[in-house]
C-alpha cells in the first residue's frame, strides 16, 4: 500500500493489477513525473473501494483481475464519478476486450508489456479527453434543460391561450410579467399555470 501524502500539484493515480511486477513497472515509470501514485489494488473490488475513498484523477486498470474484472470495476468507478478517467491495461489486443473497456467508459488503453515511454503521454491524453468530454456533457445538459424549459413555457402559453383567449405573444407576456412581479423563474410560473389550468 502506498502511503497517502498527496502533493496537490500532482495528478493522482491508482494502479490496479493483480501482477505486482506490472504495478512495480508502472510505479517506476511514473516516479519523478507529474503523477503521484496514491494507492494500488490487486483486484477490481479493491480498486473500487480505493477509488471511492481517494477519488484519483486516473485509475490504471488491468482488464483481467480476480474477484471482479477490470471492466466491471471501471464501469462502477466511472458511473459513481470516483475517478476522472480510466485507462485500461490488457495483454490482449482483441476487439472484444477493447470494446468492453470502451463501453465501460475507459478513455484509453495500453497493451502489456507496457511501453513505459508511452505511459505518461497516454495518461495526459486520457485526462485531456476526459475534461473535454465533461465540458461537452455540461453543454449537452444545458441544451436539454433549455429545451425542457421552452417546452414547459410553451405548454403554459397554450393553457393561457385556451382558457383566456390570449394570443401567443400576450400569453408569453403574462408569464414574463408574473415571473417578474413574483420574483420567480419563467419555469416556476409556467409550472404553476399548468397546475391550475392544465
Amino acid at each position: 500500500m502506498i502511503k497517502k501524502t498527496m502533493n496537490h500539484n500532482k495528478k493522482t493515480v491508482i494502479i490496479a493489477d493483480d501482477d505486482i511486477n506490472v504495478r512495480n513497472t508502472l510505479k517506476k515509470a511514473l516516479y519523478d513525473s507529474d503523477y503521484e501514485i496514491i494507492a494500488e489494488a490487486a483486484n477490481g473490488l479493491d480498486l473500487f473501494e480505493k477509488c471511492k475513498s481517494l477519488s484519483p484523477d486516473v485509475a490504471i486498470v488491468d482488464i483481467q483481475m480476480p474477484t471482479m474484472d477490470g471492466i466491471k470495476a471501471a464501469k462502477m468507478v466511472l458511473e459513481e464519478g470516483k475517478a476522472k478517467c480510466v485507462v485500461m491495461l490488457t495483454s490482449f489486443d482483441e476487439k472484444e476486450y477493447i470494446n468492453g473497456a470502451i463501453e465501460a467508459g475507459a478513455i484509453g488503453y495500453l497493451t502489456k508489456p507496457v511501453n513505459t515511454n508511452l505511459l505518461i503521454p497516454n495518461l495526459d491524453n486520457a485526462l485531456k479527453n476526459s475534461r473535454e468530454l465533461y465540458e461537452k456533457g455540461k453543454e449537452v445538459d444545458k441544451i436539454i434543460r433549455r429545451k425542457d424549459s421552452l417546452k414547459l413555457i410553451d405548454r403554459a402559453k397554450l393553457c393561457l391561450m385556451e382558457s383566456r383567449g390570449l394570443s401567443e405573444e400576450d400569453a408569453y407576456m403574462f408569464i414574463k410579467n408574473l415571473a417578474k412581479r413574483k420574483k420567480l423563474t419563467l419555469e416556476s410560473v409556467s409550472r404553476f399555470i399548468i397546475s391550475k389550468l392544465g
